[in-house]
């Protein structure tokens, strides 16, 4: 019995992890689309984005707040700012944009909510930036903000340049 409900809540956490990453990867691949349509290229996968844009999402969530800031000393605090997070989580450049929503369900209504300000557009739609990582939390607790979707644009030259600078100096 007990082996069961152990093999019963490995799956479901099995579950829970690929469907947020498949997620993640709905998100991507219907950003690039529009990216696409635009003339402009398909960003790619970055880790290091990915954990910075996924800490900043759980922070959001658990502080029940909402901004690109962060305070120190609140739970999961991973840097005041975009840049500061970027850097904690090994990203070699500080040369990075952010966009973020809460409360929507899920990657398309996310993308498509920040599309429809102005200046959010223009962070998906920057020229320079052709690396992403797409970082979601989201909580069942009975709490004002349930979810949140961080996204992390950078430059691979930059962050390429950074690291061979970084390797020549050693």
């Amino acid at each position: 019995m007990r082996d069961t409900f152990f093999h019963l809540t490995l799956i479901t956490v099995f579950l829970l992890v690929s469907l947020e990453a498949n997620s993640d990867k709905h998100g991507l691949a219907y950003l690039n689309k529009i990216r696409e349509h635009t003339g402009l290229t398909a960003l790619k996968s970055n880790k290091a984005l990915e954990n910075a844009a996924a800490s900043h999402a759980k922070y959001l969530v658990q502080n029940q707040t909402n901004g690109h800031y962060e305070k120190s000393g609140k739970y999961s605090y991973t840097g005041r700012t975009p840049s500061n997070r970027i850097i904690k989580a090994a990203y070699p450049s500080r040369f990075v944009m952010e966009n973020l929503s809460v409360n929507t369900s899920g990657p398309v209504k996310s993308i498509d909510k920040l599309f429809s300000a102005i200046y959010h557009r223009f962070v998906f739609l920057n020229l320079d930036k052709d690396e992403i990582g797409i970082g979601t939390y989201a909580t069942k607790k009975k709490r004002r903000i349930k979810n949140a979707y961080v996204y992390n644009l950078g430059l691979s030259g930059i962050s390429q340049l950074k690291k061979k600078k970084m390797v020549n100096t050693i």
